[in-house]
């Protein structure tokens, strides 16, 4: 057993690793999550300062700042001074970010590290070393999507995160100039890193960077201290005048009051649009954000109940908007076509009269005033200080304790990645090539003939003899010989045992019981035909009888087809445990894969024909649904092609019935269809999922349509191959089948499945595998794609089926692994 042994202790060893790995991927979901509240409120108060600062805008302007970064960099600057937009060359540069309000920007910055030398020393630019993002890994999801880990995850869609614009060696800057730069200056961290901070917290809150860039001078001309407001459009960030609102309603009332079958003038139809569109301009994206702002509150709360009300009424204000100009709007463009519609007029009327008395709370929009032994302004100010203090706090901000561990992930995955690739191609590759070639030299000798591979002669069952479906037998040699036996023997040998009933026996182990050596083998098969049928006891194996090393014979093509003997069914098991070893083999490594190594063909090659034949071509379309857990498939309307007539192909003349071809007994197949796809948010379904799940076929057999009543369905599959012949509403018991008393129908009885789900439509058997990379088999997951591609030997693609859920594939070719391995201790 030393390949098999070999083989375990590096699967253990590559386990252990990939846990590493694992946990601190772990570490890293559960900070995101512990930051994930706290990032979502800080959006949502962000996006409500937003709007409230474009509230404060219309009004006076003198001390307003530049809109936040929220989830992206501002694309625009306007300048005060000259009233024009600007796009921006750098939204990092210091001139920009001192004039707007501080965001998800300054956060990001007050948990980054600062630039260090390879001497130890800060320079003197003070700059912050933001790492860009990074495609980490690419994974492939339980449901066959494929996803890619960038990190540190900024906010910002990928590719356009709010670091993606960072260049190479160039950080933002966090100097104290004027205190106006950053929540935690160079001056700040170096007193919290020797703990001179004393009980204050050295990170500065929001409401005083904001104060501090409110009174900013602004009188300054030169380029560097010109007023830059950042913004998203093409004029001033607060949009247009207050008055946008006010001039709608207007024209909307004039235009509901033209008389009853009066056409109204086009030109007022115009007006109305255009003034519906300088409205949305003006006051359409903040009502966005106080909608949003409000959805937030309601799904994550915030500490203060004052500006929960607050917010709350302020976003039932901007729906109310947002509806009326939307109504308006489409009323407008109605009368435009059509100046008689009544209709139109009615929704104008009652649209503008909604929009009477929506103002923004004035609580709200309150700007602390300076001074006041007892400030009074908007609560909305302190809930931000709360909730970015929370992200941001030195040590402990749940922000910075994220991107502390996404920074060193990213630093020390190389390291990781490195072993894996050299780990697998110095060891692991071999390992599991060394271990697999017993196994195929026998399935080789099953089909071929010949000798098996089995290094020990003379083995003979014990007294106690051994029957079907046993998976471990008893020797007569006695236990002392166990040592010699484990030296000797690996696993996936092969024994034959001759007689009337010939049985392969699969060797995985060796061990002593009861004073004598015991084999450890895969579940026996043996034919269990009746005396009548077959010659020799059914289903047992004679104390005595010698375990061999050569298979007398080579399995016939046609019996591969059929999963059955010419000889007759008492010899039966050779056949089957062919199509069987052949099925796990394909299940753990490709059936292609198989392929090629039983014909000696070089990796990736084109194969001809097989060495182990499909029965039939590809298995059609099956209509029904597959209960999980399944125990019995039964398939109607299968096309001639799918059955062999007595006299044909080795079915006897005086065969009562056609032999079904749809699968064989003893092979492996997948089971492929739609199950109820996971998540949703209670509203919407979400959509079905492609998943597939191996089969082992025990037995199959053809049954008349009339005795289909007769048989226990519970746990039944019924598929038919038509639509038609499955009714709209199954009915209450009995078999959900229309079919005329002689039509075939094929019933396929499992030995053993991994499909646990029910299938709910798009049915269908595939036969053959893909198989899985070793490195996914020792880490007991699957890889990253970019990992395994950068393993694989040149020329080696990854195994993978696009679009399909293969987790229950890969238990089942993890349980058949184990199997495998686990006697080899």
């Amino acid at each position: 057993m030393r390949h098999a042994r070999a083989l375990l202790d590096e699967l253990r060893l590559w386990k252990t690793v990939w846990q590493q790995v694992e946990t601190f991927l772990d570490q890293i979901d559960g900070a995101a999550q512990k930051d994930d509240t706290h990032r979502r409120r800080m959006e949502g108060l962000l996006r409500a300062a937003r709007a409230v600062e474009h509230e404060r805008a219309r009004d006076d302007a003198s001390r307003a700042l530049g809109d936040p970064v929220i989830t992206a960099l501002p694309a625009n600057v306007y300048v005060v001074s000259t009233g024009r937009t600007e796009e921006v060359e750098n939204a990092w540069d210091d001139a920009v970010r001192r004039w707007r309000l501080p965001g998800a920007d300054e956060v990001e910055l007050a948990v980054g590290l600062l630039h260090v030398t390879d001497e130890g020393k800060i320079p003197d630019d003070e700059t912050v070393a933001l790492m860009r993002p990074v495609a980490v890994i690419q994974q492939v999801t339980p449901v066959g999507a494929i996803e890619t880990l960038r990190l540190p995850s900024y906010p910002g869609p990928p590719g356009a995160t709010i670091a993606e614009s960072l260049l190479p060696g160039f950080g933002p800057s966090v100097k104290d100039s004027g205190g106006r730069i950053s929540l935690f200056s160079r001056e700040d961290r170096l007193k919290a890193t020797r703990g001179e901070s004393g009980d204050a917290s050295p990170v500065r809150s929001w409401s005083t960077l904001c104060r501090v860039r409110r009174a900013a001078d602004r009188t300054q001309t030169s380029d560097e201290d010109q007023v830059k407001l950042s913004t998203s459009g093409t004029g001033a960030p607060w949009g247009g005048p207050d008055t946008a609102l006010l001039q709608v309603q207007t024209l909307a009332l004039a235009v509901a009051a033209t008389p009853a079958g009066a056409p109204v003038p086009a030109a007022a139809a115009s007006q109305l649009h255009a003034a519906v569109t300088a409205a949305r301009a003006a006051v359409g994206s903040d009502s966005e954000d106080l909608v949003a702002a409000a959805q937030m509150v309601e799904d994550d709360g915030v500490s203060d109940p004052v500006l929960a009300d607050l917010i709350a009424r302020a976003g039932s204000v901007a729906a109310t908007r947002l509806t009326a100009m939307s109504t308006i709007g489409e009323a407008a463009e109605h009368l435009l076509s059509a100046p008689l519609a009544a209709d139109p007029r009615v929704r104008l009327r009652d649209a503008a009269n909604a929009l009477q008395g929506q103002a923004l709370p004035e609580e709200l929009c309150r700007e602390p005033v300076e001074g006041l032994v007892l400030p009074v302004g908007s609560p909305l100010a302190p809930e931000l200080d709360r909730v970015i203090a929370a992200r941001v706090e030195y040590p402990d901000g749940t922000l910075r304790a994220l991107r502390t561990l996404e920074n060193g992930f990213v630093a020390t995955w190389p390291a990781y990645r490195r072993w894996f690739i050299l780990r697998y191609r110095a060891v692991l590759s071999p390992a599991l090539a060394s271990f697999r070639g017993s196994f195929l030299a026998g399935l080789s000798a099953l089909v071929r003939g010949g000798f098996t591979g089995l290094d020990t002669a003379g083995l003979t069952i014990g007294a106690a003899g051994v029957a079907v479906g046993a998976d471990q037998v008893d020797l007569e040699q006695p236990a002392g010989l166990v040592p010699a036996l484990a030296s000797a023997l690996e696993a996936g040998q092969l024994g034959m045992v001759g007689g009337d009933r010939p049985a392969p026996v699969v060797i995985l182990g060796v061990a002593g019981r009861l004073g004598q050596a015991s084999l450890h083998i895969s579940p026996l098969r043996l034919s269990t035909a009746s005396p009548a049928d077959a010659p020799g006891p059914a289903g047992t194996l004679q104390a005595g009888t010698p375990i061999d090393r050569f298979v007398p014979r080579a399995a016939t093509a046609r019996e591969l087809r059929r999963g059955r003997s010419d000889d007759g069914p008492g010899h039966d098991a050779p056949a089957r445990e062919a199509l069987a070893l052949y099925g796990r083999l394909g299940l753990v490594f490709g059936s292609d894969e198989v392929e090629r190594l039983l014909q000696n063909l070089p990796a990736q090659s084109a194969l001809g024909a097989r060495l182990i034949p499909a029965p039939t071509p590809e298995p059609p379309p099956l209509y029904g649904t597959v209960p999980g857990n399944s125990t019995t498939l039964i398939v109607h309307g299968l096309p001639r092609a799918f059955w062999a007539r007595p006299g044909q192909d080795g079915v006897p003349a005086d065969a009562a019935t056609a032999e079904p071809r749809l699968a064989r007994p003893g092979e492996l197949l997948l089971l492929r269809g739609t199950v109820k796809g996971d998540g949703g948010d209670g509203v919407t379904v979400p959509p079905p999922v492609v998943v597939q799940a191996p089969i082992e076929v025990d037995d199959v057999y053809a049954l008349a349509g009339d005795a289909l009543a007769r048989i226990d369905t519970s746990r039944a599959a019924v598929l038919s191959t038509s639509p038609d012949a499955l009714p709209a509403e199954p009915p209450a018991s009995g078999a959900a089948l229309v079919c005329g008393p002689d039509d075939p129908l094929t019933v396929i009885l499992l030995r053993r499945s991994w499909a646990r789900e029910p299938l709910l439509s798009g049915v269908r058997l595939v036969r053959g595998f893909a198989g899985f990379d070793a490195a996914s088999l020792a880490a007991r997951t699957l890889l990253p794609l970019d990992l395994v591609g950068a393993m694989l030997e040149p020329g080696r693609s990854v195994p993978d089926v696009p679009g399909v859920g293969r987790a229950q594939e890969f238990t089942a070719a993890l349980d058949t692994l184990d199997a495998w391995t686990r006697h080899a201790q």
